[in-house]
Parts: C-alpha cells; structure tokens; sequence
C-alpha cells in the first residue's frame, strides 16, 4: 500500500508517524511546498520575544528524522500542482529544480492547512509589511525588526495570532498597536468578558483602534480609513486564515459554502481514496451538531490519527470537536470550551447563562488572583453548552473540567457539586467552578433572577435601580436614576408594582440578596449579570450612554 500526503505540519506529520505505526510496510511519501516539516506553529510568536532563542528548537523533526527514524520519504520544497484521481496520481513541482514529475497512490491525504489573509491595498507588498505562519515568515520578522531596529508595531487584526505576536514583540521592547475592523479583539470571548482583556492590553500600553483598517502604507506611514495617519516600522497582516482548499477544488473534491474541503467522520472526501485533515476541512461538532471550520492542534492531531486508524482497517467513528481553547495575553489567561452565545443565537438555542467572578485561590495566599467564569447551558435542562473564563488566576483547569462536563453530556448541578481538589495554594474549599455552577443552578431553579448584560440597553427603563455599592464607588460611576442603598434599607423602597434591579460590584452580594428576598415573597427583584464592575466594560465596548 502506498499513502501519499500533502502537507508535512500537524496533520500531515502526524498521520506519517502514525501511519508508520500501525503500518511497517506501507510506503509513504510525504511532500511540503515550504522548508520545514512538523514544526510548532502555536509556539511561533514566543520567539518574537526570545522567549524561545533559537529558531530551530520549533521544528520538531527534520526530513532527514523522517526518513532514518521513521522510514518515511519527506520531500521538502515540493509542491503538489494537480490531482488525477481516474489514475491516482498527483503531478508535483520541485521548486529547487523546478522540475515536474508525478507520484501515485493507493491513499492520499490532504493536510493543506491554511494560509493567511492577505489584504490587497496600496503598500500591503512592502517589505515591511509581514504575516505568521511558518518559522519562515517569523525569521524574516525577526532579522527585520534586528537590521533595521524597529520600534513601533501594527498588527491589523485582533485575533490569536495578534494577541499573542503583540504580546511577545512588547515583551522584547516594542510600542504596540492593534487595529480591527470591529469593536474588539478575540471573537470567540463573549463581548460580556472582552472588557477584561482590552484593559489588559491597555495596561501593557498597547494601542487599540476599533472600526477601523488599514486604507494604504507608504514606507514607514499607515493612513488608516477614518484618514488619520501614524507611523510603524513593522505590520504585521494577522487578519485570519483561509483554507488550502484549491488543489481539493481543482479535482472535483466537494467543498463547503465557505470553501473548506467537505469530510465525513472518517475524513474522508467525495472521493473514497482521498482523505482530508487539520485546517482545511470543516468538522462536525458534538454540540452544535454542525460542522465547524476549527483551526486548532488539537482537533489537527487527533484527525491524523483517525485517518491511520481508517488506512490500515480499524475504522470508527470520529466523535467530533467542542472547540477547547487556551491563550495568554500578557498576565491574563483566556480559555474557552464548547459553543459561545453568539454561537447559541445563530444555531436557536434556548439557553440561559451565568457569570461569577472569584478567586483562583484562597484570597490570603499572596499568589491568589482573580478570574470571571461564563457558563452556558440548556435554559430547561441545565445542560453545559459551553464556558469560558479570563483573569490573572488559573483558568486553564477550570475549562478543561468543563470541557469533560460537555463531553459528557453533563450540566450545571453536576459543576457544583463536583469533587475538585482543594488546597490553599491551588483553590479555594468551594472552588470558582462550583460556585459559578451553583449561581448558574440558582437561575435554572429560578431562585435568582438576572438582566444580562446584553439586556440592559433595551429593559433598564423598565427598573427601579437600586445600587448597593459603596457611597465612594457609587459616586464615581453609576447608572442614571439609580439609587445608592445600604443592604438594611432596601426592602423598604422595593416597589412591589415594578420590577427592581439590584447593582453591586461583582453579583456576589446581589445574588445573596436576591436568594433572601425570593424567600421573602420578592419575586421581583433581579440582579444585574456579572456585576457593575464587568458591566462598565461592556458598555464601553458597546459604547451604552447609560451612566452619570
């Protein structure tokens, strides 16, 4: 048998490997139109920081450790022009000799991956205008930014790679700026928890313009479309990826609305003897039921062995993806599982969510530090459909419990009252995760009423505000028409007749209140999602008029 693969990143060096095996004897050819195989592509941007000093050190195996390691024939610099599936063959250029020659297979697998979205405006060839997506493309930055002393920096886009290569030239000495042409960075987050990572990066003095693009550079001068004009010695094109899905196209493979090569849960194509993997192909998620393009390692890896499973006769079914991810921006953490809300609207979801924010660790240990958690879940059954948390504390583990939750098919009284390890250098007796399970309980038992944040343009002129803040921190900021009370007063002022919305800083002691007053015969009273603290920073984003 012989499996010719194209691509030798993730996917593809992945399924060689594994391919080798389960298979001793089956013959492998895999080619790579760029330099290097197997290479770390999320570890890329730390060596903008020399966080990772040597360049080599991201590349994981070499041509020459395929073949002497592994036995597999890797072919750098070649890169696969067509597919002539009647023969089952694919014609090749080697870009050194720039020679053509075929190659045939029993099995092909296209591990195209993707590349990045490059912008056609006036300058956007210019020599210092640069993307990320291979130790090639960060080599050419990094002797750039060394020959020509760089300062300052533009990434156009506030995506992963944005957030993390932003991160890591500020770190070696760089002024920062990030431009997007929406109102905040990181889609993925819910917009509810995006306030904590825009301040983050201001803290760190990166520079964010919103609504905005790049319109045209000359030289060092980027004129942007609302026509003002700064200057940057590096731009960075991190806008996004798009799927190598032409070569797929070019033979006839079946392609999705959004051009990524069409698979069914062995990964296999509309032609049984070609394969499909990692950031080219959409993939069926376990929530939304649907198929997803995700362009993540994880879901790239586990493809490839899949695909071998399939090869050598031990096929089953792939489970699909939920979509876990993990990113730092600075000293903040981000994590998210399963499906946002945005994705929950547009897939008719009837859901319901929950927002606490807590400590990571017992509040007297000098490294406790503080993290939100978003949970979304099923608005009748309280199954999970997807978390996310940021914070300076650990939200990584919290996550990736509930990403066992999702898989699973578990809910939010199963997160409260999970069994989580307790110590007070690692957690807290109840830990955020339960306590967010247990608010996120409280409003599936109806025993907490809220007004998300979402909600709060259109229906606060339908409350009575009540803000149980501090006087000092009322007085700096608060909602209009609002009232500043002690905790003692407030049954006396509730107006039976309207509906009334309690403010506190963080939803704790909201929540609390609110637990008392439905016992009470309050049944009434709501509590504003998150806190005011958090909702500040949504409605900056959202740019609501709504405070003195």
């Amino acid at each position: 048998m012989k499996v010719v693969i194209v691509g030798g990143v993730a996917a593809g060096a992945t399924l060689a490997t594994a391919l080798r095996r389960k298979g001793p004897d089956i013959d492998i050819v895999m080619f790579e139109k760029d330099r290097d195989f197997s290479f770390s592509n999320c570890s890329i941007p730390y060596s903008l920081s020399g966080i990772i000093e040597n360049t080599k050190d991201l590349i994981n195996r070499t041509k020459d450790d395929f073949k002497y390691k592994n036995n597999i024939d890797a072919r750098n610099h070649q890169l696969v022009e067509k597919i002539n599936r009647k023969e089952k063959s694919v014609e090749v250029k080697d870009l050194i000799t720039q020679k053509t020659y075929k190659e045939s297979y029993d099995y092909l697998v296209l591990a195209t991956g993707a590349s990045s979205i490059e912008l056609d405006f006036e300058g956007s060839k210019q020599n210092n205008v640069f993307t990320l997506r291979n130790v090639e493309d960060l080599e050419k930055i990094k002797n750039y930014v060394n020959i020509n002393n760089s300062k300052k920096v533009l990434a156009i886009g506030g995506g992963f790679i944005s957030i993390e290569a932003i991160e890591n030239m500020v770190e070696s000495g760089m002024d920062a700026t990030i431009v997007s042409h929406g109102d905040e960075v990181l889609s993925q987050i819910d917009t509810e928890l995006k306030g904590v990572i825009h301040n983050n990066l201001k803290k760190h003095n990166v520079k964010l313009i919103f609504d905005n693009s790049v319109e045209k550079i000359e030289g060092k001068k980027v004129t942007f479309t609302n026509s003002t004009i700064e200057e940057f010695d590096v731009i960075l094109m991190t806008v996004g990826m798009l799927p190598n899905s032409k070569l797929a196209k070019d033979c006839g493979l079946k392609l999705t609305e959004r051009g990524f090569i069409d698979v069914d849960r062995n990964f296999k194509t509309s032609d049984d003897s070609i394969f499909a993997a990692g950031d080219a192909v959409s993939v069926y998620n376990t929530v939304s039921r649907k198929k997803q393009n995700l362009m993540l390692a994880w879901p790239a890896h586990r493809q490839a062995k899949q695909i071998a499973d399939t090869i050598v006769g031990n096929s089953h079914l792939y489970e699909g993806v939920i979509g876990t991810f993990q990113l730092r921006s600075f000293d903040i953490n981000i994590a998210s599982t399963g499906l946002s809300e945005n994705e929950l609207i547009k897939n008719s979801f009837e859901y319901d969510t929950a927002i606490i924010r807590a400590n990571d660790r017992v509040s007297h240990m000098p490294n406790s530090k503080e993290i939100y958690i978003k949970l979304l879940f099923d608005k009748f059954t309280g199954e999970l459909y997807g978390a996310q948390a940021v914070g300076e504390g650990d939200v990584d583990k919290r996550i990736d419990v509930c990403a066992s939750v999702i898989r699973y098919k578990g809910n939010v009284y199963d997160i409260e009252r999970l069994e989580l390890g307790y110590s007070p250098v690692y957690s807290t007796t109840e830990d955020a995760l339960n306590t967010a399970g247990a608010m996120a309980s409280e409003i599936l038992d109806r025993n907490i009423k809220q007004l998300k944040m979402r909600e709060v343009d259109e229906k606060i002129k339908n409350f009575d505000l009540i803000d149980i803040r501090n006087k000092e921190e009322f007085e700096k900021l608060s909602f209009k028409n609002s009232k500043n009370l002690k905790l003692s007063d407030i049954r006396n002022y509730i107006n039976k007749e309207k509906n009334t919305l309690i403010v506190d800083e963080r939803g704790y002691s909201a929540s609390n209140l609110l637990k008392s007053l439905s016992k009470e015969g309050f049944d009434n009273v709501y509590m504003l999602q998150g806190g005011f603290d958090l909702f500040k920073n949504f409605a900056e984003i959202k740019k609501l008029d709504l405070f003195n």
